[in-house]
């Protein structure tokens, strides 16, 4: 396994996310010549790949509480068909909350 202080690793953070809402991770290398391919994790279960570098996010759209958890990205480097690798970021937690929407009292004057 190559050693990770040989190029820069971009980690993922923290985040808290409203139920209903959006979260996007991002991660990333620099600094070593390659094409690199990510993989994302969610509390050691493979959730998504991206093996084209077209994205070093994980976007997770309409978060319910179960999304919550933590979060993590696997990158391997190929080189002239030779692959190195896989490099584990640091873990980012994903908190969500609810969303709680007051509208004042009850201003319901219907008569019966």
């Amino acid at each position: 396994e190559a050693d990770l202080k040989v190029f820069g690793f971009i980690h993922p953070v923290d985040k808290i996310a409203n139920v209903g809402g959006n979260v996007t991770f991002s991660a990333d290398v620099s600094g070593i010549t390659g094409t690199p391919s990510y993989k994302w994790y969610k509390n050691g279960t493979f959730v998504f790949a991206d093996t084209s570098r077209t994205s070093t996010y994980l976007e997770l759209t309409h978060i319910t509480a179960d999304d919550a958890g933590i979060y993590w990205c696997e990158v391997s480097m190929t080189t002239n068909g030779k692959t190195t690798g896989p490099f584990q970021s640091n873990n980012a937690t994903l908190s969500t909350r609810d969303v709680i929407t007051s509208f004042g009292a009850n201003t319901d004057t219907t008569e019966t």
